[in-house]
């Protein structure tokens, strides 16, 4: 936060604009006040001051003021601090800024107390935690009085402050409850939002999973069918191979299934539609090729 304001600064004064130069220096402040750094909160907010005046800024104005009185009064130099509270408090109440003037009420009564005006400082204290005790700004009125509590026991006051104290203990748990109310829902939604990701997730896989059992079956399916086609080509070709007779190339003796030669008339007359596959049947192996040739097979 701190690079960024510094770089910011210095490119609103390459610009040469006032008013950018102020807010980002009011933010360079705040980044120092994070970091309890109030000499170099307080360095900021006083370059600040007169750029926001320049420019003609009232809330600006105003916003600085306040926050040079709250720096003001960490360095634990009340005369300053109620200066600037006073002037903030006058830019509150031109602007009517109601809330910012309760503020600057709280700050003044610091000032006051601490300088010896307790009645005076712990009144104002008082106005400004009524102011938002009536806005219902629940954190505000825990903090203001923490802060009445030590207020109280700084100026003597110590029932006051025991009172104080207890109020701001109440108003502290309420929140811290509150808060924790806040992170269990926070929590439940959280796991709500993660439980119905993950239903979504199982339906979609789900549907996958349904979408390749249906491929697996439509291939398991076609499979099936091209093994029952194979199956009947190759039984029909089986039963093309039985019907085959072998036949003697020379003497046209046809072989049975047994092994015997015998004439051919025999096996047309039982097999009609019997196909013929030439061979040579034993008789016509002993004869020879001359022989054959001269009873006229070859």
């Amino acid at each position: 936060a701190e690079q960024s304001a510094m770089q910011a600064v210095a490119l609103a004064e390459a610009l040469g604009d006032a008013s950018l130069q102020a807010a980002f220096r009011l933010n360079l402040s705040s980044a120092y006040g994070a970091m309890n750094d109030a000499a170099r909160q307080l360095a900021e907010l006083r370059k600040a001051a007169p750029l926001a005046e320049q420019v003609g800024d009232a809330n600006l104005t105003l916003t600085v003021t306040a926050n040079l009185a709250d720096a003001y009064l960490k360095t634990k130099d009340y005369p300053s601090s109620l200066r600037y509270s006073d002037t903030a408090l006058r830019l509150a109440g031109q602007a009517g800024d109601v809330a910012a003037a309760a503020t600057c009420q709280v700050n003044r009564g610091i000032a006051l107390n601490r300088l010896g005006r307790s009645r005076e400082g712990l009144d104002a204290i008082r106005k400004g935690l009524e102011h938002f005790r009536t806005v219902h700004s629940r954190p505000l009125v825990a903090e203001i009085s923490g802060v009445l509590a030590e207020e109280y026991a700084f100026a003597g006051e110590y029932r006051e402050a025991y009172e104080a104290h207890v109020a701001f203990k109440a108003a502290s748990d309420e929140l811290m409850r509150e808060d924790d109310r806040r992170h269990v829902a926070e929590a439940s939604a959280g796991f709500e939002s993660d439980k119905k990701q993950l239903q979504i997730e199982a339906l979609q896989r789900d549907r996958r999973n349904q979408r390749w059992r249906v491929v697996l079956s439509v291939a398991i399916g076609c499979l099936g069918l091209l093994t029952a086609a194979v199956t009947v080509v190759s039984r029909r070709r089986v039963h093309e191979l039985k019907g085959l007779i072998p036949i003697c190339s020379y003497c046209k003796k046809i072989r049975s299934d047994e092994g015997y030669w015998s004439q051919v008339e025999r096996h047309i007359k039982r097999h009609p539609k019997a196909k013929f596959s030439h061979g040579i049947c034993p008789d016509c192996e002993k004869t020879g090729p001359d022989e054959l040739a001269r009873e006229g097979y070859l």
